[in-house]
């Protein structure tokens, strides 16, 4: 499974819910899955990872990150 930290405002344009995902600053985390099922975004994963802004990462290396502090969940729809 690959993660992607996306941009929070380009994610919730494209129907991300805050609800239920790690959050920090202008940061959104994403799975794979969540990102090739957004319906308003077209092309394969790397191409909607353009759109959102965001960077690809690893199990490891995401799990990395979030252990560096700052991330919490969001709480609005």
């Amino acid at each position: 499974m690959r993660y992607v930290v996306a941009n929070k405002e380009k994610a919730l344009d494209a129907g991300v819910l805050l609800l239920g995902h790690l959050v920090k600053g202008e940061s959104i985390i994403l799975n794979e899955k969540e990102v090739m099922c957004l319906p308003s975004l077209d092309g394969e994963l790397e191409d909607r990872i353009l759109l959102l802004d965001g960077i690809v990462y690893t199990n490891t290396s995401m799990n990395q990150i979030i252990s560096e502090g700052g991330w919490e969940y969001g709480r609005k729809l």
